[in-house]
């Protein structure tokens, strides 16, 4: 621990390889170690590539779950986030609600980065992506709609609202869908 907070690795990776030696055992705690800090010492692609490493070993440890989660997240890892999101709900390590929001916040993120785009495909097929069930979310059809209301298919995103909001009233959604239908 000294190692690593007076920034010596190669001191800190003899102590873990030592660690290691001593308590075989305790190889995933002693990875999840060095990859909490890594990712404390922001060598997050090293971290990343260790917890990959680890998670294809041990695919089920909870721990290393959990940490992706956060990391992928951080790093706004987006595909990867919304695969080990899933991976927790199956492992119940996550409730259904925590899913959802999860998932939804990893959607919009990735309708936010093709919005940014100017082509409409990209954003389309991003759109298809999304579930189902969530295409029907206010916070997603709004990040959609105002894209395609930028990209002049203003009635596309007027329809989409309309359905959205007899199902979800959204004020936010009121004001796109005025811009959509004077577009």
């Amino acid at each position: 621990f000294c190692a690593e907070r007076n920034a010596r690795p190669a001191e800190r990776d003899k102590y873990l390889k030592k660690a290691l030696e001593t308590s075989p055992e305790a190889e995933t705690a002693i990875k999840l170690i060095k990859i909490q800090w890594l990712v404390e010492g922001n060598k997050s692609t090293e971290a990343v590539s260790e917890l990959e490493r680890l998670l294809t070993d041990d695919p089920y440890q909870k721990q290393a779950l959990l940490l992706a989660q956060t990391l992928y997240q951080r790093l706004g890892l987006w595909s990867k986030y919304l695969k080990i999101t899933a991976t927790l709900r199956k492992r119940k390590l996550i409730d259904q609600s925590t899913l959802e929001n999860s998932q939804i916040r990893a959607y919009s993120a990735l309708l936010h980065e093709n919005a940014n785009h100017s082509d409409i495909k990209m954003l389309n097929n991003q759109w298809l992506t999304v579930p189902t069930q969530y295409q029907q979310a206010p916070a997603l059809v709004l990040i959609y709609s105002k894209a395609l209301i930028k990209a002049a298919q203003g009635q596309v995103a007027a329809e989409l609202i309309a359905n959205t909001l007899k199902k979800h009233w959204d004020e936010d959604l009121v004001y796109w869908f005025g811009q959509a239908v004077s577009d």
